[in-house]
């Protein structure tokens, strides 16, 4: 039997979560992205572990349920458009917690769903439809589907950091500012639109690596070029799409997900913030500046949700995110910045977290199903 623990608090082991967790930014697609994670960990946590055993301890972890998944990572918003990916927000009574998990859970485009509080608005989840779909129409009807009260979509009016390193915060203290400035793409306002070969291939990328009992892939040195040859698609060509969707800015970087949960970082809470427009860009430079946070937003405001700044903090307590919200609220103040209104939403039940799917045949079949009528397509 895996030993979870002694995983977790292998030096190795912990040095290649924080560097599978920042991912291979910058790299260029391969199909080896184990040696390309050994070489990364070497120059920056001195490892001196090859590919082949990356690949074997990240499949141990993964068994072992510390690590949730290893796979390319896309920038949605460049995908779909600034209008079709968005936070959502559902008011559901308890008597429907169960059946929105499922119909969440069920839509192609739902990832990261938690039940956040008992009352109101209280299932959060993220979700991101192709062009050709209204998604405010899409959230509506998600609403139907699981009989809630009311629907919110907020969607990112700018991104302001993306940097999914739960390990690496973890250990960060309460005021601990970030060593640098990660890059953030922000969306385009219309969407990609994916020609039939490059259609093909992200339906091959965007599985996991699968690492269970007798997959083929959970020996491979290189699973994608596995893939490929599955497919009848030569990896060299295949190789050459992939590093034209990274010009294009679709392909973000190969990352190993941790399951955080299972990791002891199992406490995560989302900070949000009103102050007054002006005062709007300030805080919005502040808070991706201290290092704990993995994702800030600047989203869109509602009067029963009355917020503009978004955070997620992730650590092995409540405490922990209240010790470090507290670092952030103290800055903003000496910064001279009034806030209005803030709280922390810390997330209990997770209801649903998978990747969400890129691939619009699927998305396709799930409107066919659940929209026959069209009412969730764009009009002309």
């Amino acid at each position: 039997m895996i030993d979870a623990q002694k995983l977790m608090e292998d030096p190795i082991n912990r040095a290649l979560l924080k560097t599978g967790e920042a991912g291979l930014a910058g790299q260029p697609f391969s199909h080896q992205p184990w040696d390309q994670l050994a070489a990364m960990a070497q120059k920056k946590y001195k490892t001196s572990v090859g590919g082949a055993e990356v690949r074997d301890r990240i499949r141990d972890l993964t068994r072992a349920g510390q690590v949730r998944y290893s796979r390319w990572i896309l920038e949605t918003g460049k995908l779909v458009g600034k209008t079709n990916t968005a936070l959502v927000a559902l008011a559901a009574d308890s008597a429907q917690v169960n059946r929105a998990a499922e119909v969440l859970t069920n839509h192609p485009g739902v990832s990261h769903c938690y039940l956040r509080g008992d009352k109101g608005y209280n299932v959060w989840f993220t979700l991101a439809v192709p062009p050709e779909w209204s998604l405010e129409s899409t959230a509506e009807r998600l609403r139907d589907l699981c009989g809630g009260a009311a629907v919110r979509v907020l969607f990112a009016e700018r991104m302001l950091k993306i940097q999914v390193a739960h390990t690496a915060a973890s250990e960060k203290k309460a005021g601990d500012l970030a060593d640098e400035a990660a890059e953030v793409v922000q969306p385009d306002a219309k969407g990609s639109i994916l020609s039939e070969a490059e259609e093909r291939c992200l339906e091959l990328l965007w599985e996991p690596v699968d690492f269970s009992e007798g997959s083929p892939e959970c020996g491979a040195d290189e699973p994608y070029a596995l893939r490929a040859r599955a497919a009848g698609m030569d990896p060299a060509d295949f190789e050459i799409r992939m590093r034209d969707l990274q010009n294009k800015k679709i392909l973000r970087r190969f990352s190993v997900i941790l399951n955080h949960r299972n990791a002891g970082i199992s406490a995560n809470g989302m900070c949000q913030w009103d102050v007054r427009d002006e005062q709007v860009d300030r805080l919005s430079a502040l808070i991706p500046k201290f290092a704990a946070v993995t994702h800030a937003y600047l989203r869109t405001r509602y009067e029963d949700i009355p917020y503009r700044l978004y955070a997620m903090l992730h650590g092995p307590s409540f405490e922990w995110i209240k010790e470090r919200k507290t670092a952030i609220d103290a800055a903003a103040g000496e910064a001279g910045i009034d806030i209005r209104a803030t709280r922390v939403l810390v997330s209990g039940r997770e209801l649903g977290m998978k990747p969400p799917c890129p691939v619009p045949s699927v998305h396709r079949a799930w409107f066919q199903k659940h929209d026959p009528t069209g009412l969730c397509r764009k009009r002309a």
